[in-house]
């Protein structure tokens, strides 16, 4: 279970440094990849800030914005289909 989230999280490293998302390196990207994939699971900004904050500080106001900027990874794509069955 561990290996899953260290693959996940380095899976999402890899596409904040191959997209080039982020453009200032205030914070590492780990750091990043590793709050986004824990407030996609559910924990709220501001707790999550509080938590993590006393490691690597940051304001939920930043998680926001990462957030938003990460935020079309998380979503799933839409298949474009050519044929549509009707019964």
């Amino acid at each position: 279970m561990l290996y899953d989230w260290m693959g996940m999280l380095n899976r999402i490293v890899d596409i904040i440094e191959d997209r080039k998302i982020f453009l200032r390196q205030r914070k590492s990207n780990n750091t990043k990849a590793l709050v986004l994939l824990i407030h996609y699971t559910g924990l709220l900004y501001r707790k999550l800030s509080a938590i993590i904050g006393g490691l690597d500080p940051f304001s939920y106001e930043a998680l926001c914005k990462w957030y938003i900027k990460f935020d079309d990874i998380f979503k799933p794509r839409k298949k474009i289909r050519r044929i549509v069955a009707i019964d």
